[in-house]
């Protein structure tokens, strides 16, 4: 089998799983349109390269066990990576009551950041839906109040679409390139739950009144080597 179609075999059976749970093998063959040896293959290999775990076992009529697939996280990172599922609120949650990804679960409601759905989900949605689930307690913290600065700077040169696109592109990149392709054009219940969040969370707006007194000083030292160079350059032309 190529890699490319057992790619696609993979991602067939893992989003079942992903879609309905829990189940057996005999459910999920009931589920695709698979054959019995084919699939018997898939679920081993997926089971050999952790993309499965067994959650639970039955005696099964024949004197066999009947066994329950689940998925693991780094089935779950799979199909994240090959975009082959549509994360949204309901699908993480999704992940977080069959206990993936606890971790990241846990700083999110240390950080309070439940309490911007919408917001979250646009960031997440930037580029690197896996890398979230990896990072740290410092690394979201450092991304979230990047975030929060790039789309308020947004929202301030909105009278001026031109002024928008060519300041807040290079500026994005400048401030964190891993926020290449976050939507900073925020519709107003963005705004509306980024703005309480501020509002009632001290220790984040101190953050990031921190996190933009950085972006001002990089940008000032960017400014300053950029004279300096072009000094330089001056010179070798004359």
């Amino acid at each position: 089998m190529s890699k490319k179609l057992q790619c696609i075999k993979y991602e067939k059976v893992l989003n079942d799983i992903w879609v309905n749970g829990s189940s057996t093998f005999y459910e999920v063959r009931g589920r695709l349109e698979v054959p019995h040896t084919s699939l018997h293959n898939l679920i081993k290999e997926a089971a050999e390269e952790g993309y499965l775990c067994v959650s639970k076992e039955e005696p099964f009529r024949t004197g066999l066990t009947k066994k329950y697939y689940e998925l693991t996280e780094n089935g779950a990172r799979y199909l994240i990576n090959s975009n082959a599922v549509f994360l949204n609120t309901e699908s993480i949650q999704n992940l977080r009551s069959r206990g993936l990804f606890l971790n990241f679960f846990e700083l999110l409601d240390k950080l309070q950041l439940n309490a911007m759905p919408n917001f979250m989900m646009r960031l997440m949605d930037s580029n690197y839906y896996n890398d979230f689930f990896n990072f740290n307690e410092t690394q979201i913290m450092e991304i979230v109040d990047e975030a929060i600065i790039i789309l308020f700077l947004n929202k301030e040169l909105s009278s001026d679409q031109y002024l928008q696109r060519s300041f807040i592109d290079p500026i994005t990149v400048f401030i964190n390139p891993r926020l290449d392709g976050f939507e900073y054009e925020a519709t107003k219940k963005v705004l509306k739950e980024v703005g309480e969040f501020l509002n009632f969370n001290l220790s984040a707006r101190e953050r990031v009144s921190r996190s933009m007194d950085r972006v001002i000083t990089r940008l000032s030292d960017t400014l300053d080597m950029m004279k300096e160079l072009r000094g330089v350059l001056i010179k070798k032309l004359v």
